[in-house]
């Protein structure tokens, strides 16, 4: 199992996050836990970059994920190619142990 960290916000009511954290060789077959609080599937992810999408411009949307209830997500996600890296933004909700909240 890996395990992958923010940094800690001290004495704010409304903390806002914007840090990047890495996952080397993920697992196709689970979620992505974050603290049991939220996950989301990392399968499209590692199908696109099974693309090998070497040339691609940088910007382009390679897929797109609709938020349901069996994910986590709070808002479409779009994983994209950029700077020969495909990468994925992500707003999460919260679903465990906390009143409301979103990562």
């Amino acid at each position: 199992m890996q395990r992958v960290e923010t940094h800690v916000m001290v004495n704010n009511v409304n903390p806002e996050w914007g840090d990047k954290l890495r996952i080397v060789s993920p697992s196709q077959s689970h979620p992505v836990s974050l603290n049991g609080e939220a996950e989301f599937d990392i399968g499209p992810l590692v199908g696109a970059m099974k693309m090998n999408p070497n040339g691609f411009p940088n910007g382009t949307i390679i897929t797109r994920i609709l938020p349901s209830r069996s994910n986590c997500l709070t808002k479409e996600s779009f994983i994209f190619w950029k700077d020969g890296m495909v990468m994925q933004k992500m707003c999460l909700k919260l679903k465990k142990n906390v009143e409301c909240g979103e990562i």
